[in-house]
């Protein structure tokens, strides 16, 4: 009972010293933040596996199970593709044979013939595209339960005309995951779990670190001094733990409860992330309320552990009553920063010196990024250290107060600095982090790129099923041209190699054929070399030599592994109409897509995930330049308190402005300088051919510098203002 009370009386006397302490509020509010913001890092692990558990079990759950054995088969299942805005749509065709087949995840009902259901995302995403009338009448919306997220975009269609049972057709006895694996909606397009978990640890949870040591050493002479008194009057480490818990508790607690609010708002309304379009499921969310609070429980255990171990280290390192200063932080920076050519050799030559796997990137790059990242800011801060004794010397020798008071301040107490250059670093390295991912993009690929953009508005492709009918062909070929005469269509077979030489055999009528630049070789003739110049070879495989052969008045589904359709006199094609008119008009499985559209579609769909890499950056770069500002401020106002008497014998504001630049805005543009020059070293490894990613701009990084900057004067002129006033309000005293 008797420790009970001093454990109360202790925790009381810490909250009341911390409040009290010069610069307690700044610190509390640092503590705060820090707590919010490693409880969301965190979040974002619990939630990423919980996105990708629910989408494997949706995926199993639609599933198609074959009807082997006795099992009778009930449906017929096909998939097909489509794109909306160059972004991938599976499209899943259906046809019962019985009344009573069972329903894919997500349906209540059998659509009739011609009707399709889409997913809410899909129909909101489509709209401008026609979608609602694309596969047919609209029967209505597929149910969450059946969607991966609220974001999928995924189409049940039952087809006008019956499904032919082909290869590409499944007999199906039900839905489960009893079912072959067949990779649907986001399933199909979705990266690895790894590079999202990696992405949290780099741009949340190592930001939200580098706050959270900010915070628990703001405001620390005072704390460092208690830490100090208590161990001369005999004080053991137990009552000195308990008096910086109770220091820390309350703005750790608040922002524990701040983070559990949020998560408990994100459970109950979902939340549409900005930038990617991705819509949290409230249902998902809610169902992981549990691991969401102990990510804030275990937040706030985090900060407050953090900050009970700093400063038992600092009491350990005094030997004494008098708080340490130049000899254990320099031995701590000088370690760290021994690391630093260590761990940037390893993000820049590691990849080079590996091998081409799939990790022989990620791997070192990722890791040598932390490290250099983490250890730049201790090369800084011994940087930052020699630097502080010349500018004292020469603060002396020229007569200047400011240059000299500075000086020797940073000399003797570099961590200070160090906490303001964390943010700066870890800032502009997640900037070009981000910028290095989402300019990624090799030379093949811009110039399949250029082709698309060059042919893909006046051309398509169009792939059907091989056991369409003449005349469902003809019906097709009829509707398209009545609705654009300016159509010209070529069946386009499959490559095929004759002797040494692959061939692709090109049918069309010679209408069509002049309308490529081919010459029509006539009726009944043998089939000719294209030459390489024409249209007709460049929107056909580049690498095939080309016989073309004149088919008056059809074409023909034997002939046809897909179609090629393009306007006679080069106008823009609309893709829109001729997408309805194939799925009005073709039978089962299509697809109707622009010229070039696995690579234009591919970069998409490369865009749109890469979309989450800047999300994340500029979230990491929004944390640490809070832990930037907080720090410059904590730092200039503990300054001020200590040069008051100075401020008051000089009787000059400039004074106290002058050593507010050079403690805050001078450390701060050095880290600018400095961790831009280390990023865009970072980057080297990708602009390598052997990776293909071509010139960085590193747009995220000079923005992050500019606006970081822009914080570092901010902080200056407050901080200024800051210790102005109290060089107004010290008197002398006792002490």
């Amino acid at each position: 009972m008797r420790h009970l009370v001093l454990v109360r009386h202790l925790l009381r006397v810490g909250r009341a010293a911390g409040a009290r302490t010069a610069g307690g509020a700044t610190r509390a509010l640092t503590l705060c933040l820090a707590v919010v913001c490693l409880a969301v890092g965190a979040a974002s692990l619990v939630l990423t596996d919980a996105v990708y558990d629910h989408r494997q079990a949706v995926s199993e759950a639609r599933n198609p199970i074959p009807a082997t054995g006795p099992a009778e088969p009930v449906l017929l299942w096909a998939t097909a593709g489509d794109s909306v805005s160059d972004l991938q749509v599976s499209v899943v065709v259906l046809e019962p044979l019985k009344k009573d087949a069972p329903l894919p995840p997500g349906l209540v009902v059998w659509p009739e013939p011609g009707e399709a259901f889409l997913s809410p995302h899909l129909r909101a995403s489509g709209a401008a595209e026609g979608v609602t009338t694309r596969y047919g009448k609209d029967a209505g919306d597929i149910a969450s339960t059946g969607l991966a997220s609220a974001s999928e975009d995924l189409v049940y269609v039952r087809p006008r005309h019956a499904l032919a049972a082909n290869p590409g057709v499944v007999k199906a006895s039900g839905f489960g995951p009893a079912g072959a694996t067949h990779l649907i909606g986001e399933a199909a397009t979705a990266q690895p779990a790894d590079r999202f978990l990696g992405l949290s640890v780099f741009f949340l949870l190592l930001p939200a670190c580098g706050l959270m040591v900010i915070a628990v050493r703001t405001a620390a002479a005072g704390r460092d001094r208690r830490q100090a008194l208590l161990d001369a009057l005999g004080a053991g480490p137990g009552p000195r733990l308990v008096m910086s818990v109770g220091e820390c508790l309350v703005p750790v607690v608040c922002g524990a409860l701040l983070a559990e609010g949020l998560f408990l708002t994100l459970g109950w309304s979902g939340l549409v992330l900005p930038h990617v379009d991705y819509q949290l499921s409230p249902l998902l969310t809610g169902g992981v309320q549990g691991a969401l609070a102990g990510c804030a429980a275990g937040a706030a255990l985090t900060v407050t552990a953090a900050a009970v171990l700093f400063d038992q280290a600092v009491a350990r390192r005094s030997g004494g009553t008098r708080p340490s200063t130049v000899a254990g932080e320099s031995v701590l920076m000088h370690r760290a920063a021994l690391a630093f050519p260590v761990f940037l050799a390893t993000a820049v030559w590691g990849p080079l010196l590996l091998g081409d796997g799939p990790y022989a990137l990620l791997v070192p790059f990722f890791l040598g990024s932390l490290g250099t990242l983490a250890s730049l800011p201790a090369v800084l801060g011994v940087v930052l250290a020699r630097a502080g004794g010349l500018v004292g010397t020469l603060g002396a020798r020229l007569g200047r107060s400011a240059l000299l008071v500075s000086g020797r301040r940073v000399e003797a107490h570099p961590a200070g600095a160090v906490r303001l250059i964390t943010g700066i670093v870890l800032a502009i390295g997640v900037a070009g982090v981000s910028d290095m991912w989402v300019f990624r993009v090799d030379d093949s690929v811009r110039a399949a790129l250029a082709a698309h953009e060059r042919l893909g508005r006046i051309s398509a492709t169009i792939e059907f099923d091989r056991g369409t009918t003449q005349d469902r062909l003809d019906a097709f070929l009829a509707s398209a041209r009545q609705k654009d005469p300016s159509l010209r269509f070529l069946a386009v077979g499959d490559i095929k190699v004759e002797g040494n030489t692959p061939t692709q055999l090109v049918t069309g009528d010679c209408a069509a054929l002049s309308a490529a630049d081919t010459q029509c070789p006539g009726t009944g003739e043998a089939a000719v070399e294209a030459g390489g110049t024409d249209l007709l070879t460049q929107l056909t495989t580049p690498m095939a030599g080309i016989r073309v052969e004149a088919v008056e008045g059809r074409v023909t589904p034997d002939a046809a592994g897909s179609l090629l359709v393009f306007t006679a006199d080069r106008s823009p094609l609309d893709l829109v109409i001729l997408k309805q008119t194939a799925h009005a008009e073709l039978p089962g499985r299509k697809q109707v897509e622009s010229f070039g559209f696995q690579y234009a579609g591919g970069i998409a769909r490369m865009e749109s995930q890469r979309a989450w890499i800047p999300l994340y950056g500029v979230t990491g770069v929004a944390v640490t330049a809070i832990g930037l500002l907080l720090a410059g401020i904590a730092e200039v106002r503990a300054a001020g308190r200590a040069l008051a008497p100075l401020g008051v014998l000089t009787g000059r504001r400039r004074f106290l402005g002058g050593v507010a630049g050079w403690l805050v805005l001078g450390p701060a543009l050095l880290a600018v300088a400095l961790a831009t020059l280390v990023t865009t070293l970072l980057g080297f490894p990708l602009t390598q051919p052997k990776w293909g990613s071509g010139d960085i701009p590193y747009a995220m990084v000079w923005a992050a510098a500019a606006v970081l900057t822009s914080l570092a004067a901010a902080a200056t002129l407050w901080g200024w203002r800051t210790a102005a006033k109290e060089s107004h309000r010290w008197h002398p005293a006792g002490d």
